[in-house]
């Protein structure tokens, strides 16, 4: 399981998760307990992925390359990321097309 939170994601649910910043990286970076299992045993680290879409008609579809900051929860694995403005544009757009 993966949550993943856009960068328009509502700065005033943020501010009631108690996140300082306005963009959902913050919510991530400032993570002090999983959102799955409630353990404090939270891993940050740096990432690179690449974003596929789903299906063999889209085998020739380049893939969205993102470099998220990952918060891991240690205890469960379950990852938080956010996805940048620009490539979620992409994958909506992809998404869209090729649906």
């Amino acid at each position: 399981m993966s949550l993943i939170f856009s960068e328009d994601y509502c700065s005033s649910n943020l501010r009631l998760l108690g996140v300082r910043g306005t963009m959902a990286e913050d919510f991530v970076s400032q993570s002090k307990a999983c959102l799955a299992c409630g353990s404090k045993n939270l891993g940050h680290f740096d990432s690179e992925m690449a974003i596929h879409f789903p299906g063999l008609r889209n085998i020739d579809t380049p893939a969205v390359f993102v470099f998220p900051k990952l918060g891991v929860c240690l205890a469960c694995g379950v990852v938080q990321f956010t996805v940048p403005q620009e490539e979620l544009r992409v994958l909506v757009k992809g998404n869209a097309a090729h649906g």
